[in-house]
C-alpha cells in the first residue's frame, strides 16, 4: 500500500492583483476558520468561489491564486504532498 505524506506547508497570502506572486508547489490547502474561498485553479483562467468551506478541512485542489475579495475564510495554508512512501 502506498501512502502520501505532507512535506511542506506555508501560510496563504491573499491578493486582488493578477500580478501578485502565484502559489507554487502545492497539492492541497487547509482551511483553519471556515467560510468562502475565492480561487483560481492551476491551469485555468477562470475564478471560482467555494461557499461555506468547512474549518479544519484539507481540500485537494491545486490553486494558482487565492483572492482577497470574495474570501472570508481565514487561516488558509497551502500544503504539498509530493512525497510518496511505500
Amino acid at each position: 500500500m502506498t501512502e502520501r505524506a505532507y512535506v511542506t506547508a506555508s501560510a496563504v497570502t491573499l491578493s486582488d492583483s493578477d500580478t501578485a506572486a502565484a502559489t507554487s508547489g502545492q497539492d492541497a490547502f487547509y482551511v483553519g476558520v471556515g467560510g468562502d474561498v475565492k480561487i483560481r485553479m492551476k491551469d485555468d483562467t477562470t475564478d471560482v468561489t467555494f461557499k461555506n468551506m468547512l474549518a479544519g478541512t484539507i481540500y485537494p485542489f491545486r490553486v494558482l491564486r487565492f483572492w482577497d475579495t470574495g474570501t472570508d475564510a481565514t487561516d488558509l495554508v497551502t500544503i504539498d504532498d509530493s512525497a510518496t512512501y511505500s
